[in-house]
């Protein structure tokens, strides 16, 4: 048995339709066994994982919600199956992170072991990519906003960045606190990101030496620089991933439990998940 999860509000509510096409683009249809679709959104995932039977096969087709949504419901579960994940929509940080390249879905049981704790705001959340507080939740809180006037039109994500550092983002001060070690405090920071994957943003390779199957740690990248244009001039670096020691006003730093607090509200994101006017978050391994 085939089992297809989707989840029918992605990318613009065509969800059903992508799970549909993944189906027969991959022939998925043409395989021995029945195949069924199920709205991941009415699930209740541990007792639909607890009922298959060994031989049978769970792709999950969606967003970065969807996959966070499916490992925090079944976190401490055995899992004796194949799980699978084709991504639906533009780029997936998650998707592309893990899988090979020309990879369409990819084997995910190793890679959602473990989902990270967040408090943000004293909320609780748990995220498997990343937590930033700066310019990428600028970016996602923007993105957000255009989608609420025009869910139709193409969100523009490397635009939004450009504009927040050209113009519209005021980066301010930023304390860090890592495995209740000394607080450290850095002026003018544009990232606040802790990361438990290698890219976020569409591709950015923010982390890009971490590994999420060995790591027993979360890597916090704090970028500070007091000039508009020297800041947009060094993030072709965090792009490809060569910041890592070679720019000024780039720190990484590792631990179990991360604090970050910011000197003046700004908007934040967990795997994409907008929060505004958002002062501190906690992130835990």
């Amino acid at each position: 048995m085939k089992y297809v999860l989707y989840n029918p509000l992605a990318s613009n509510k065509t969800g059903e339709k992508i799970a549909k096409q993944f189906v027969v683009t991959e022939g998925l249809d043409k395989t021995p066994g029945d195949l069924v679709y199920r709205n991941i959104t009415t699930l209740d995932l541990r007792f639909q994982l607890e009922s298959l039977y060994p031989g049978d096969d769970v792709y999950i087709v969606g967003g970065g919600g969807t996959i966070l949504r499916f490992a925090q419901e079944i976190r401490g579960m055995e899992i004796k199956n194949n799980l699978y994940f084709s991504p639906s929509g533009a780029g997936n940080d998650f998707f592309n992170d893990i899988a090979k390249p020309g990879e369409k879905y990819t084997r995910v049981n190793d890679y959602i072991k473990h989902v990270h704790k967040c408090e943000i705001e004293g909320k609780k959340r748990f995220f498997l990519t990343d937590v930033g507080l700066g310019v990428d939740g600028f970016s996602c809180a923007c993105g957000e906003d255009a989608r609420a006037k025009d869910s139709t039109k193409e969100f523009n994500y490397s635009k939004a960045v450009i504009d927040g550092v050209l113009s519209k983002y005021d980066p301010c001060g930023c304390s860090v606190i890592v495995d209740g070690g000394e607080e450290e405090y850095f002026e003018n920071v544009w990232v606040a990101s802790t990361m438990a994957g290698t890219m976020y943003g569409g591709g950015v390779k923010i982390a890009p030496t971490y590994n999420r199957l060995t790591a027993d740690y979360l890597e916090l990248v704090i970028f500070e620089n007091k000039s508009r244009l020297g800041t947009l001039m060094k993030f072709p670096n965090f792009i490809k991933g060569t910041h890592e020691g070679k720019i000024k006003g780039s720190h990484v730093f590792r631990g179990k439990r991360i604090e970050v607090y910011f000197t003046k509200p700004r908007d934040a994101q967990i795997d994409g998940e907008v929060f505004r006017n958002v002062k501190h978050y906690v992130a835990e391994f």
